[in-house]
């Protein structure tokens, strides 16, 4: 009588926390679905009632898309601007590479500008107007730099860009490993049989 009891009262144990990790497994998933780094606290609160088994089911659905993978680099070299880290959705670094490329193309349009009027200077300087030869090469020199300037910055730009979206992807799956306590080992009391009897509180280590 007393066997059946506590194998009674295991079930319901084991029906509560079936449900519980369920219900939290569903919840999480939503939660990703809309944004890891927005709800990641939340996320990272509601893990520890995930099972292993969970948790990696979501750690590969949730992963970092291969395709986006190789996509991100060549986008940020082959087109520049971030579009590949917008791609990827790391929003913040695809800003600060479209702004740094709209100011890189800025500079050697400007410069540009500056050369056409040198070279409009230095055809006026030919039939004597001598007065505008200080201001013309002024206009050369300006333009040199900027074009340069703008054409070596545009370039330092789609380095930045390819190495930051080769990085990310494997930072975001940490980040994912993080809020999912993948990284980290858990004790989880569980159900269980053995041949002494049934227990309780049998613990699983999860890496």
């Amino acid at each position: 009588m007393k066997g059946i009891v506590v194998f009674i009262a295991v079930c319901l144990i084991g029906g509560f926390c079936f449900a519980q990790e369920s219900e939290a497994y569903e919840e999480i998933r939503d939660l990703l679905g809309n944004g890891l780094t927005r709800n990641f606290d939340e996320i990272y609160g509601l893990s520890p009632s995930l099972t292993a088994e969970e948790g990696e089911r979501l750690f590969q659905d949730f992963a970092f898309p291969r395709w986006k993978r190789w996509a991100g680099p060549l986008m940020n070299g082959a087109i520049g601007f971030g579009v590949g880290s917008f791609v990827q959705k790391d929003f913040l670094w695809g800003g600060i590479l479209l702004g740094a490329d709209i100011l890189a193309s800025a500079a050697v349009y400007v410069g540009a500008q500056y050369l056409l009027a040198a070279g409009i200077g230095s055809f006026f300087i030919r039939f004597g107007a001598t007065e505008i030869e200080a201001k013309t090469q002024e206009y050369l020199k300006t333009g040199f730099i900027l074009v340069f300037g703008g054409l070596g910055w545009y370039l330092a730009n789609r380095a930045v860009g390819i190495i930051r979206a080769c990085v990310y992807p494997s930072r975001y799956d940490g980040k994912l490993k993080r809020a999912l306590n993948l990284d980290v080992v858990s004790v989880i009391p569980e159900p269980a049989v053995s041949s002494s009897g049934i227990g309780v509180a049998l613990v699983r280590l999860r890496f």
